[in-house]
């Protein structure tokens, strides 16, 4: 893309640098450009959301469950690929997303901060699944 941008500027090289200079700079003015306009649209994870509230967003919940057969036979699928405690975690916090952690790793008998780790770590298996199997 430097490279473009610089073919297409040598019309305006008026040699008052060098070739390498002008061509440099073209090259640090696009990468600036670049992160600029990943600032503008900056994105928050999932995993960030919940961890500042607590919560899953019932939107993500319910767009699931109301997806096509074949992808809650997949979605069914990966859910049963993860261990008891990782599947029980991860239909909890899916059938109560305003319930806080601290409630659910009172009746688990685990820590707020173990019950975020068994639901990033479930999260991060039944993604990883689907992604392998295309959904």
């Amino acid at each position: 893309m430097v490279f473009i941008k610089a073919y297409g500027a040598l019309s305006r090289f008026r040699s008052e640098s060098s070739f390498g200079t002008w061509a440099f700079r073209i090259g640090i003015n696009h990468c600036k450009d670049v992160l600029k306009s990943r600032k503008r649209n900056k994105t928050r994870s999932l995993d960030a959301m919940v961890e500042e509230t607590g919560r899953l967003p019932q939107a993500l919940v319910t767009e699931a469950r109301e997806s096509d057969p074949e992808t809650s036979a997949r979605l069914k699928a990966a859910m049963e690929r993860l261990s008891e405690g990782e599947r029980t975690i991860l239909t909890r916090v899916a059938e109560r997303p305003e319930e806080d952690y601290g409630v659910l790793a009172r009746e688990m008998g685990l820590t707020r901060e173990g019950v975020k780790g068994r639901l990033k770590r479930a999260r991060a298996k039944v993604t990883a699944y689907l992604k392998k199997h295309r959904v």
